[in-house]
């Protein structure tokens, strides 16, 4: 029984809802004197807005990233039924992305006839 405690607990420990910390990893510089830090930012979103955020064949996902800058954006279901957004790049690419979503949040559902 105790193995089967440890590994429930083991799991626990792997599931989170949500973490609003961002991460930070060091990338090499490319070139002498060169310093870059790739911060990576989760935030909430409602479920109901993330076809508005990938778009149709993910070209408004695409088009944030390829605008932006950002190395990656990704978006992840959590039980709660919210989803949360990730982006990761340099601090400067990752403000204009998250911009960026704000644009194509607040835009009008309707679409044009």
């Amino acid at each position: 029984f105790k193995e089967k405690d440890n590994a429930s607990q083991a799991k626990k420990r792997q599931s989170r809802d949500y973490s609003p910390m961002p991460m930070q990893r060091y990338v090499e510089p490319a070139f002498e004197g060169a310093e870059s830090t790739i911060i990576q930012v989760e935030t909430r979103i409602r479920r109901d807005v993330v076809g508005r955020l990938i778009g149709t064949k993910g070209n408004t996902r695409r088009n944030i990233r390829d605008g932006s800058g950002i190395e990656d954006i990704r978006v992840h279901d959590l039980k709660s039924g919210d989803s949360v957004l990730m982006l990761r790049g340099l601090p400067s690419k990752v403000k204009q992305a998250l911009g960026l979503v704000e644009t194509v949040l607040s835009t009008s559902n309707t679409r044009f006839r």
